[in-house]
């Protein structure tokens, strides 16, 4: 069974509700009563996801951290304390701007490459 529609503008479908107690909690209110978690999934979302906490992430990657941790091979451990180094930043920001089409430097001062690391560590996927 699909999504169903609440009134005839709105549409729910897919959506993931991070709540403690996500099953039992009254999540959604006057629609025109109120609903756990799971009665919103049997009655209106069936394909929703109710999580009761968000998977592990790693917070402390950023450019800087990229620079200290993958370049520099600075501890992963320690590295939280330099994310937001902005001498760790221009480093990386004045290789990357180095690199041109003519001589391509080293491929980790690349916006993919960040990009990609950064996605790791929050659990998503990068193209």
């Amino acid at each position: 069974m699909g999504p169903r529609l609440l009134s005839p503008h709105i549409l729910f479908s897919g959506n993931r509700y991070v709540t403690p107690q996500a099953h039992t909690r009254l999540l959604f209110r006057n629609i025109p009563s109120s609903l756990t978690g799971s009665q919103w999934l049997a009655q209106k979302e069936q394909d929703a996801t109710l999580l009761e906490q968000l998977p592990a992430f790693d917070a402390c990657r950023t450019v800087a951290s990229y620079q200290a941790i993958v370049i520099d091979g600075t501890d992963p451990a320690l590295a939280c304390a330099k994310m937001h180094d902005d001498s760790l930043y221009g480093i990386f920001m004045h290789e990357a701007r180095r690199r041109s089409n003519r001589f391509l430097r080293d491929s980790r001062y690349t916006a993919a490459a960040v990009n990609a690391w950064i996605a790791e560590g929050y659990g998503v996927p990068w193209p």
